[in-house]
């Protein structure tokens, strides 16, 4: 492939990225295709319908590479108890999606629970250097770092929730 078919390929994606994230963030407009999917697949993913949380974040993953959908696809295989899978994927969100704290937090909490604590305080480093200050980052290393780590408060937010929703 050509470089100018490389630049145009990466310009489309970066314009539909824009795009999505407009539409799909204006309160009281009707929700696009994909933010429908989102919503869908966190509903099954918070009762426990593992197999359709995967298919709808795929879907909405297909419409628009972003790091909502790819953390939600991180946490439907934690919570099904594909920790190997969760990790490769969290890895690729944090790494694909570097100015999305969110991504990196996620990253971070899982290399932390797989007995990676040393490399889950570098992502969070490293991170911090990009977005000095993030409150979503501070409030993981301080967590990290404590001797029982607990997901509260912004942790338990969407899509990067730090816990399975209670069955």
């Amino acid at each position: 492939m050509r470089a100018c078919q490389i630049l145009c390929l990466l310009c489309l994606s970066i314009v539909q990225m824009a795009a999505a994230a407009t539409v799909d963030n204006q309160p009281g407009a009707p929700l696009t295709p994909r933010a429908e999917l989102l919503q869908r697949g966190e509903a099954a993913l918070a009762s426990g319908d593992i197999s359709q949380a995967i298919y709808a974040f795929e879907r909405a993953a297909s419409m628009i590479h972003a790091a909502d959908a790819e953390m939600g696809l991180v946490r439907a295989y934690m919570q099904s108890g594909a920790y190997q899978s969760a990790l490769s994927f969290a890895a690729h969100a944090a790494g694909a999606h570097r100015d999305t704290p969110p991504a990196a937090a996620l990253y971070a909490w899982l290399l932390h629970i797989g007995g990676q604590s040393g490399f889950a305080q570098r992502v969070l480093d490293e991170t911090e250097a990009r977005r000095p200050g993030n409150a979503l980052i501070a409030q993981v290393r301080v967590q990290l770092r404590s001797a029982a780590p607990v997901a509260t408060g912004a942790l338990l937010s969407l899509p990067w929730r730090a816990a399975p929703f209670d069955m």
